[in-house]
């Protein structure tokens, strides 16, 4: 079945207890697709739901709310 996103395979790896290979996957598709917020925004929210580094999310999705700072969800997830 093909992912509809680039958070949903991130999602079912980190559900599946492979954390690290869910963020490692969000950023290497941050880094091949720079011009996407998609990828760092959805890392950004992996990172905050799964990790104690702050640091890392918001630098995620501050990188997100770079590329697309019209989308108002990012916002809410920038708190």
């Amino acid at each position: 079945m093909p992912f509809r996103s680039p958070s949903e395979l991130a999602d079912r790896l980190a559900a599946e207890g492979a954390y690290e290979d869910a963020a490692t996957l969000l950023r290497q598709g941050a880094d091949a697709h720079p011009g996407d917020a998609a990828w760092p925004w959805a890392l950004g929210r992996l990172v905050l739901e799964r990790s104690s580094s702050a640091d890392k999310a918001l630098e995620a999705l501050e990188r997100a709310n770079a590329l697309a700072p019209g989308e108002a969800a990012l916002w809410v997830d920038l708190g």
